[in-house]
């Protein structure tokens, strides 16, 4: 079974559950500028954030152990990319 591809067609109904949710939080985490790396490196950071946050609502509501420590595993590892790479500090 193949996946269609995204269209704003498909889109918008998500994007439109996700802003009845979450507010103008959603359009300002999708079209943050992405014009350098460090815009890029801001970007994943808020995404990771929304994510998690997102993660453990769903977690609550839906009565599932959310997995915190992969969280802080794939954080911790993020976090020592952004200090080994000379160029993400720009």
């Amino acid at each position: 079974m193949s996946v269609p591809p995204m269209t704003i067609h498909t889109i918008t109904p998500v994007l439109q559950t996700l802003q009845a949710h979450y507010g103008s939080e959603v359009q300002e985490i999708i079209g943050q500028p992405v014009r350098s790396r460090a815009e890029n490196m801001a970007a994943i950071e808020r995404l990771d954030e929304a994510i998690g946050r997102v993660g453990r609502q769903l977690a609550q509501q839906l009565d599932f152990v959310y997995p915190s420590a992969l969280e802080d595993a794939v954080l911790k590892s993020w976090r020592r990319f952004l200090v080994a790479e000379p160029a993400a500090k720009k």
